[in-house]
């Protein structure tokens, strides 16, 4: 899979400011290249993003 970094970082500064903390920590794996770990996290975040 071909990733870019740039376009993840545009991608999560269009994340809400009330969801800070999830920010940062995709930023912080994008920094340190872990990209399975964004993608597994993503069908769990849109479960909570749906109840809410």
């Amino acid at each position: 899979m071909k990733v870019s970094t740039t376009q993840v970082l545009q991608l999560i500064q269009q994340i809400p400011e009330s969801k800070s903390s999830l920010t940062k920590s995709l930023s912080a794996l994008v920094h340190n290249y872990c990209f399975e770990e964004i993608i597994a996290a993503i069908p769990e975040q849109l479960e909570e993003t749906s109840k809410n």
